[in-house]
């Protein structure tokens, strides 16, 4: 087995992307990472732990040194910055808090007090919104002198004078309009505002289903407090997915990186209610054992009929969940309930 050399590891990933930098340190032994990290994190691209899997981020982030996570955590958006430190316990968060900036502490302090998966904790605050009384010209040199908001926009909010959102400008058209042109002029205003404590469930369902990039989230006053975008969405609602993937195959968590004490435990809960499922039919079919002796073409059709019966309730498992995911089971579901109850007894 060729020996592993660090330095021509260390030179490999260099050039890499983000992500792929954290897909390979994810891949190498426990002493390999550890050994890495506590001395060559400066290698790494900064934002590389916002792309570390939830099942391995702990662990890894624990063998970075306190000094170099906390600049590594400086160079993050608010909005990775809060998903990372959301995990960590009480004591190590205000260690590293006390080690950033005040702005960036006050921002993500306040982000933590939302719930986990609400909009409040996932949302940026790092966002654009103005006056509907400017020009397109005023906007366009209002945006070059500052250096506030993000550096990467798709839509610009309006907002009143009480900071209610009452629409939006796609950036594109901003720069096909005339500078002289009013903003209210080529508002957008039917927007879809995202209230702060809405689950990320959801929030994915609203940008499926009206096909939007960016959405407002506002407080209980409706007054605007930061921006969801679709490619935030689109990760989280993929990382729940996968999650919901996984129970329903009785894992409660991705353990490909796990070892095998460690996989054999999380996955022994379903296993052993599998277990009891089984000794409790055998126990039935012991109960008519007589008459599996005398009739041996019933013992034929057992696995058959069980086989069949575990599909058919797969099946219309399948189509519950997905009507309940895509929330279509609203309408007509006694309808469709009692249709998927006739078609399981008939493939059974």
């Amino acid at each position: 087995m060729q020996k592993f050399n660090k330095k021509e590891y260390i030179e490999s990933i260099k050039s890499l992307h983000s992500a792929d930098q954290a897909d390979s340190i994810e891949s190498l032994p426990f002493e390999l990472q550890s050994s890495i990290l506590k001395t060559h994190t400066k290698n790494f691209h900064p934002d590389f732990i916002a792309y570390l899997r939830e099942e391995t981020r702990d662990d890894i982030l624990h063998m970075i040194p306190n000094k170099q996570l906390v600049n590594l955590i400086k160079y993050l958006d608010l909005d990775d910055a809060v998903e990372i430190l959301g995990d960590f316990e009480t004591k190590e968060l205000v260690q590293i808090l006390s080690k950033l900036g005040s702005q960036q502490r006050e921002r993500i302090e306040e982000s933590l007090k939302y719930d986990e998966n609400s909009a409040g904790r996932l949302m940026n605050r790092d966002y654009l919104s103005i006056k509907s009384n400017l020009t397109v010209g005023e906007l366009i040199d209002q945006l070059r002198n500052s250096r506030r908001g993000p550096k990467d926009f798709y839509n610009i909010f309006i907002v009143d004078d009480q900071n209610i959102p009452i629409g939006y400008v796609p950036s594109g058209r901003v720069l096909r309009s005339k500078r002289s042109k009013k903003l209210k002029e080529i508002i957008y205003k039917d927007i879809h505002v995202i209230k702060s404590d809405e689950k990320i469930e959801d929030i994915a369902y609203t940008f499926r289903q009206y096909g939007l990039v960016s959405a407002p989230v506002v407080n209980l006053d409706n007054k605007m407090i930061g921006i969801m975008t679709v490619d935030d969405v689109v990760e989280i609602d993929h990382e729940e997915s996968e999650d919901d993937m996984r129970k329903l195959g009785g894992l409660f968590v991705n353990d490909f990186y796990k070892g095998a004490f460690t996989s054999a435990t999380s996955r022994f809960i379903w296993l052993g209610l599998n277990l009891l499922t089984a000794i409790l039919a055998s126990l039935v079919i012991d109960v008519y054992s007589d008459q599996l002796q005398q009739m041996i073409a019933i013992a034929v059709l057992m696995p058959i009929v069980a086989s069949m019966g575990g599909n058919a309730g797969t099946q219309a498992m399948t189509i519950y969940v997905r009507a309940i995911a895509t929330k279509n089971w609203k309408y007509q579901w006694f309808c469709a309930f009692f249709n998927n109850g006739i078609n399981s007894l008939l493939l059974v």
